[in-house]
């Protein structure tokens, strides 16, 4: 399946008689939905989390750290919320979100299992937030890179004032090196038009800090190097002006997952997890912003 297509309905499950499945029937099998123009979603919680950035820059793994480090360390419980879409491929990725979270020790599956997932934070058994992963072909295709045009479910999340939303930016080192950056930056500042400066925060993650050992301190990252490598590089620049005109809260956050060792004859890898520092470090950040926006 091409990247751009993996928002279609895979009916193939649903079809008894497995013939192939042409561009008129698909989607057509059961009365499913065969685009993501035509899901349904339910309201989503006012405190939410978005992970934001574009394929294979670490969204998915920093969720599953996140989350081990949270049920472990504060007391919280996460789970996928199973009513926020009814079509088979969300019920796809809750199943694969479930089955990796029973797999500390490895690796998650590869990510086109989970390419949109929508996760309950409880709190004192209380739900306080949500997270909210989506396919990065939604923020940018690198296929197609000078489209300006996002999936409705993401403009409506938006535009929707009645949400405490925090957005998680993902960098790395190189990302987008075979696309183009400064249309991506272009992008983003799009998408910072339609924040709301009262309302709204925004968190920089700079990923896998752990391949730049160079700008470590006692083995710490040193954070004020890890932003100056980011935001000194011209390719973002209207995406970081945008943030600064609009004057939103901006929170700097390096972080790492851990280390990957492919196992022999097999096709899975051995994860070695990250300090807890690292997901310490984002939480604390996230909880932040929404400890401020009650307080304020």
């Amino acid at each position: 399946m091409k990247d751009k297509d993996k928002w279609k309905i895979d009916a193939a499950s649903e079809n008894e008689t497995n013939e192939p499945l042409s561009e008129e029937n698909t989607g057509k099998i059961s009365g499913q939905l065969s685009s993501v123009e035509e899901i349904i979603t339910e309201p989503l919680h006012k405190n939410l989390v978005m992970f934001i950035g574009p394929r294979e820059t670490g969204k998915t793994v920093a969720l599953m750290r996140l989350t081990y480090f949270l049920e472990k360390n504060r007391d919280t419980k996460i789970e996928p919320n199973k009513y926020y879409r009814k079509d088979e491929p969300y019920k796809v990725s809750v199943n694969a979100f479930l089955d990796d979270l029973h797999r500390p020790n490895f690796s998650p599956k590869r990510t086109g299992n989970i390419n949109f997932l929508v996760l309950d934070v409880y709190k004192n058994s209380e739900l306080y937030c949500q997270f909210l992963e989506a396919p990065g072909e939604g923020f940018f295709d690198p296929n197609d890179p000078h489209n300006k045009t996002f999936p409705p479910y993401l403009i409506d999340i938006a535009n929707d004032s009645s949400l405490n939303k925090v957005f998680i930016f993902f960098f790395e080192e190189g990302m987008l090196s075979n696309s183009d950056p400064i249309a991506y930056s272009k992008r983003l500042s799009s998408l910072v038009g339609m924040m709301d400066r009262g309302k709204d925060d925004v968190i920089i993650l700079f990923n896998k800090s752990d391949r730049h050992r160079n700008l470590y301190y006692n083995n710490k990252p040193n954070t004020r190097q890890f932003k100056n490598l980011l935001y000194k590089n011209s390719r973002y620049s209207d995406f970081f002006g945008s943030l600064k005109s609009l004057g939103i809260p901006v929170k700097f956050v390096v972080f790492s997952s851990g280390v990957f060792h492919k196992v022999p004859d097999k096709d899975m890898e051995r994860w070695t997890h990250s300090d807890d520092y690292y997901p310490e470090t984002l939480w604390r950040n996230i909880d932040r912003c929404f400890k401020s926006f009650s307080l304020w």
